[in-house]
């Protein structure tokens, strides 16, 4: 027997209310099976047929982005630094952080910028709107 786990949804608040709203629909309709795996079980619920794996660019030894916990090549870039403090590890693709800024309410836009906390170190840092866009330093 399988019971069900406890699901929390991370990432930008748009996203994790599209697919909270569309799990618990599902869970409604046609429930948990205990007979199923866990692993079953939340692939049936989440409309999955396998779960994202890992990308790893073998030639290097890749960053992983703190949002979306890949070293994938993201906008044609690896993950990169954007925050200026120099005690803060993080790195980010410009489109996880960018999508991470839209969805909070603190963010700020500014002509081709969107500006906000850095999500490890709290650190306001600037991230291009577009990826053809240099970064801009505090």
């Amino acid at each position: 027997m399988h019971e069900m786990p406890e699901i929390k949804f991370f990432g930008c608040v748009s996203v994790v209310e599209q697919k909270s709203s569309e799990y618990m629909s599902r869970l409604e309709a046609i429930g948990w099976d205990m007979k199923l795996s866990l692993v079953s079980n939340l692939r049936r619920l989440l409309a999955i047929e396998e779960f994202p794996r890992k990308c790893l660019n073998s030639t290097q030894d890749p960053l992983e982005c703190i949002i979306c916990a890949t070293s994938c090549v993201e906008d044609g870039a690896p993950a990169q630094k954007w925050c200026n403090n120099d005690k803060c590890p993080s790195v980010y693709h410009r489109s996880c952080l960018y999508r991470w800024f839209d969805g909070l309410q603190s963010a700020k836009q500014y002509w081709d910028y969107i500006c906000g906390p850095c999500p490890y170190c709290k650190v306001k840092i600037w991230c291009p709107i577009k990826e053809d866009i240099p970064a801009k330093r505090s």
